[in-house]
């Protein structure tokens, strides 16, 4: 995709603002309700949708065109069984899979701005954390 962007003059893709940057490819600054044009590259503004914006217990919301930061974002959500026990599923295939969605909601979101994304925090994690506190594994907390 990379490629043929930039073979082609005036060619319009859609890439993440990091895999833009690692490759030198130029971008557009994108209004937001607001009016305000922001730049998709600026980890700053990414967060800033995210920050005032209510985010419900079961975490369904979308930050596209907020009035505030860059209005082509979102999270980014991982749908899972709420009960891990199902077809031949170990006891340990839940307890890694809990382990990982851990991480990437926490030591994970270290890797995030070198991938020029925005980091979950706030009400955003904490929300992510309680949810996973809910996962079993036949009726059993995991």
């Amino acid at each position: 995709m990379v490629e043929q962007i930039r073979q082609r003059v005036g060619t319009i893709g859609y890439l993440s603002s990091g895999t833009a940057k690692k490759n030198n490819l130029r971008y557009a600054m994108i209004g937001n309700r607001a009016g305000i044009f922001v730049d998709g590259g600026d980890l700053g503004q990414l967060g800033n949708a995210a920050n005032v914006v209510t985010i419900p217990e079961d975490t369904r919301v979308s930050l596209t065109n907020a009035d505030i930061g860059y209005p082509i974002t979102g999270f980014t959500w991982v749908l899972v069984y709420r009960d891990q026990k199902y077809g031949n599923r170990t006891l340990e295939q839940a307890r890694s899979l809990v382990r990982l969605l851990r991480w990437m909601i926490d030591a994970g979101q270290n890797l995030n701005p070198g991938l020029n994304y925005g980091q979950v925090d706030g009400v955003a994690s904490a929300r992510a954390f309680r949810l996973i506190e809910t996962m079993t594994y036949g009726g059993q907390k995991l």
